[in-house]
């Protein structure tokens, strides 16, 4: 007994139940000690379903993750970070699953499938308006990758009682804020919960104004941002696997898993257990996948920057001209 995946018997016997549930003086069966069978092997779900793709040349990824080995075929899943986040792309197209020979494992993505929390150091900043305070937060760890995009901001304010109005800006530079909606902090007794703050913003820095009228500012104890974070789920073979990430040059991948969606997301998958994120050391560099690895913000100011030397050099060259 115990087999998911069998059908009931049907046995020539069957024709004789009326007999037998008439049969007088039927010997007791007796049980013995339950135990394992050995000779069981478990059939894997999904038996259908490809746990390999084609082949992929893993030189174009600039990270990665290792995967503890996996024991038995099975569905697994795992929920990255925002960390991972920060190296992909935001249509997640560079993103792999591949086994220790670089065959592609195919997967599904499951999008806002869980949160993941950051913390965030916040400065007092001088503001530029009476009665007001000015908050900046960055994230603690700040990597050389793209931010990932914040939803809310969780404030954890020493303060017991009050109620002020507020704005969450999307640059520490106050000569051009950016200001999408206005919000109001409001805390009363008994409650010490912490202050949610809608965002929808980049995680590079953001700023909170409040009007503290004449109150004294609110002493904001600690911050920390939550992303949005998807589950990737996959039906793998035994062996060892691991993830790749960040290839400005990749496109979508296309499986045929895809048509399974519902029933992969459904089922009650295995959780895998990823590794630390670090650089592939099989990457190939150049000048041209440096560039298009760099962040967003690198690029804008490195345009900036040549721009400006670009002006400097034809505005001497007019002047000498003259």
């Amino acid at each position: 007994y115990g087999n998911e995946t069998t059908r009931a018997p049907s046995y020539d016997i069957e024709a004789l139940r009326p007999r037998l549930i008439q049969a007088l003086a039927l010997k007791p069966a007796l049980l013995g000690a339950e135990q394992a069978n050995e000779a069981f092997r478990r059939e894997p779900p999904l038996r259908f379903g490809a746990t390999l793709g084609a082949a992929l040349d893993p030189r174009s990824w600039r990270h990665e993750r290792l995967l503890a080995p996996i024991l038995e075929e099975d569905v697994y899943a795992l929920t990255l970070r925002a960390r991972d986040l920060a190296t992909l792309r935001p249509d997640l197209a560079d993103l792999r699953v591949v086994n220790e020979a670089n065959f592609q494992v195919p997967f599904l993505i499951d999008t806002d499938f869980a949160t993941d929390r950051i913390p965030m150091m916040v400065r007092r900043e001088a503001p530029s308006t009476p009665k007001r305070s000015l908050f900046s937060m960055v994230p603690e760890s700040r990597g050389a990758e793209d931010a990932p995009r914040i939803y809310v901001v969780v404030l954890d304010v020493k303060d017991a009682f009050f109620e002020r109005p507020a704005r969450l800006l999307h640059s520490l530079n106050r000569s051009a804020r950016e200001i999408p909606f206005s919000i109001t902090l409001a805390r009363r007794p008994p409650s010490t919960d912490q202050i949610p703050v809608a965002a929808s913003a980049p995680l590079e820095a953001v700023t909170l104004e409040v009007d503290d009228g004449d109150n004294a500012p609110l002493e904001i104890k600690a911050a920390a941002a939550l992303v949005r974070v998807p589950r990737v789920v996959f039906k793998a073979a035994p062996g060892k696997l691991r993830l790749l990430l960040g290839n400005r040059s990749a496109e979508s991948p296309r499986y045929d898993i895809t048509g399974l969606r519902l029933e992969l997301l459904a089922y009650s998958a295995i959780a895998a257990s990823p590794g630390s994120l670090s650089l592939n050391e099989h990457a190939t560099t150049s000048l041209w996948s440096g560039v298009f690895g760099m962040p967003r913000s690198a690029l804008v100011w490195g345009a900036i920057l040549l721009a400006l030397v670009v002006l400097v050099g034809l505005t001497l060259r007019t002047i000498r001209n003259a």
